[in-house]
């Protein structure tokens, strides 16, 4: 939408402080009429200064004022950097989240453009920086883009609940179809490391037309990721949650996969969750949203029970692993209470002699969850977040998982002065220190956000069988090079949530779970046991 000659813009100003959105008024001058739009960077005047903020409306003529209106002073790029519909969607998303427009507009701007300010004049005519988004009235819903959804409402979103491989296997073909048909295809994944397990797939017959958008590229690489998709030569997009953001032109078809992992929630302003915008994006842009997991998340659950979403289920590419359940109860009235229980080590020695890997499964990192005094009874905490301090054998330090506050960890109770201070629960580092005492000449590894920058090594080194076991949070249950695993275990003594699920239903048909549990009478772990 372009402006009328001597009409004025509503401009909403790009300012540090961001506490409340200002929205200003500006005359267009006539020089600058054909370049003002919806969505453009421009410069305006500020008191004595100068300002950077965006074009949000166009009004055809000045609101009767008893002061003069002040014109605007420069367009910053000849195209627009986002249009309507994903203003609307921004807007959305500062509604949703209790935030700033300006905070959610920021989302949609190519990476980087905020610490480059142009000079106070209008540019020259010429190639855009950022490459053309075509303004276009919203397109009718599409077609369905799967076999398995010819029959589905193409307005509702469909879950697709399967395990890893043959849900990826359909995410693909639903891309692959929905780009033959001319449209295309953004997917959203909650972390960097899975971004290749869907793109590779679709290199073979997308080639460069395929790409990676995340923040553990370069900026440069996402400015140029960036420009390409708004030129329209990309036909697919494979990211994390920012991808969604991206200025696609004709998306059909829009995926979260793993809907479920609390990484597609952003932990900074604006506070989105990648499913919501997945959403409200597929209802602007006429697009089918498909939001795939191997264990739903229990809003998504509820919309498919209530038939507001329709829900494909594929069956599983090999048989439920077998599960061996551990009544820690009962290894506690025999005397028994180690981290590990005899079953579970048993079980590590047999697979040991077969040949096999373990992988060992720990729901936290660190080495204990607080620091507890054995004589008073004090705990450790933050003293300006008031909660309990994990602590780090390692740096020998305690630190706060809200403020991020890290201190060194008190040789002495605060409190009685006593010497008993003790690390009560585990993380991965604790249960590391255990195997490596237990099996002192087996090649062990750590896999946590810790050792993140050895993972490669790791991964590598475990697949090739130079480490027979892996001791780690997720990020190993969802490696390619870790999957092929014989033993895993949840080492969460007081309860197991529904969403660890998923894991055990990915795990090889070889694959031998044992998992211990204080709480066998809880209805997730009854499920568990074999009928």
């Amino acid at each position: 939408m372009r402006s009328d000659p001597g009409g004025c813009a509503e401009v909403l100003l790009d300012l540090p402080a961001r506490s409340a959105d200002r929205r200003l008024t500006y005359r267009i001058p006539d020089p600058l009429h054909s370049a003002v739009r919806i969505g453009s960077r421009v410069l305006v005047p500020l008191g004595p200064r100068t300002a950077p903020g965006f074009v949000i409306a166009l009004a055809p003529s000045a609101p009767a004022l008893h002061r003069e209106i002040r014109e605007i002073l420069a367009v910053e790029d000849q195209a627009p950097l986002f249009p309507q519909r994903m203003l609307d969607l921004a807007g959305w998303v500062a509604e949703h989240t209790v935030s700033t427009l300006i905070e959610a507009i920021h989302c949609l701007a190519p990476p980087g453009i905020f610490r480059r300010r142009a000079s106070p004049r209008a540019r020259a005519a010429g190639d855009p920086a950022w490459g053309v988004i075509a303004e276009r009235p919203l397109p009718r819903p599409v077609e369905s883009v799967s076999g398995a959804l010819e029959s589905g409402v193409p307005e509702r979103a469909t879950l697709v609940w399967a395990e890893g491989g043959a849900r990826r296997a359909w995410i693909r073909d639903a891309a692959l179809a929905t780009v033959e048909r001319g449209g295309q295809a953004l997917i959203a994944v909650p972390e960097i490391a899975l971004v290749p397990l869907l793109l590779d797939p679709l290199r073979p017959a997308l080639g460069e037309r395929a790409l990676a958008f995340h923040s553990g590229m370069t900026e440069r690489e996402r400015r140029a990721a960036w420009g390409r998709i708004a030129s329209g030569e990309i036909a697919a997009a494979v990211g994390t949650r920012s991808a969604l953001f991206a200025p696609f032109d004709r998306v059909r078809l829009i995926v979260v996969d793993e809907e479920h992992d609390p990484a597609h929630q952003a932990d900074a302003a604006p506070r989105y969750h990648a499913r919501d915008v997945a959403l409200r994006r597929g209802a602007l842009e006429g697009a089918r949203v498909v939001l795939a997991s191997s264990t739903p998340s229990v809003e998504t659950y509820a919309a498919v029970d209530s038939g507001r979403m329709d829900c494909v289920r594929l069956p599983p590419a090999a048989a439920p692993a077998r599960v061996t359940l551990v009544d820690l109860r009962l290894e506690w009235m025999q005397g028994r209470r180690g981290l590990l229980s005899p079953p579970l080590v048993a079980a590590i020695h047999a697979h040991l002699r077969a040949g096999g890997g373990i992988a060992l499964f720990v729901g936290r990192t660190g080495y204990a969850r607080i620091l507890r005094c054995s004589e008073c009874g004090f705990t450790v905490r933050c003293p300006r977040c008031e909660v309990t301090m994990p602590y780090d054998r390692e740096s020998r330090s305690v630190s706060c998982r809200i403020c991020g506050d890290a201190v060194p960890a008190p040789g002495a109770c605060p409190r009685c002065g006593g010497v008993g201070l003790r690390g009560i629960g585990h993380g991965t580092a604790r249960v590391e220190e255990i195997i490596r005492r237990l099996f002192p000449a087996l090649a062990v590894a750590r896999v946590d956000r810790d050792t993140a920058p050895q993972f490669e090594r790791v991964a590598s080194a475990f697949a090739s069988g130079r480490i027979r076991l892996v001791v780690g949070t997720q990020m190993l249950l969802r490696a390619r090079e870790i999957r092929p695993t014989s033993t895993f275990r949840i080492s969460a003594r007081r309860s197991v949530r529904c969403s660890s699920c998923g894991p055990w239903c990915r795990s090889r048909r070889a694959s031998r779970p044992a998992r211990p549990s204080s709480r066998p009478a809880c209805p997730i772990i009854r499920r568990l046991r074999p009928s």
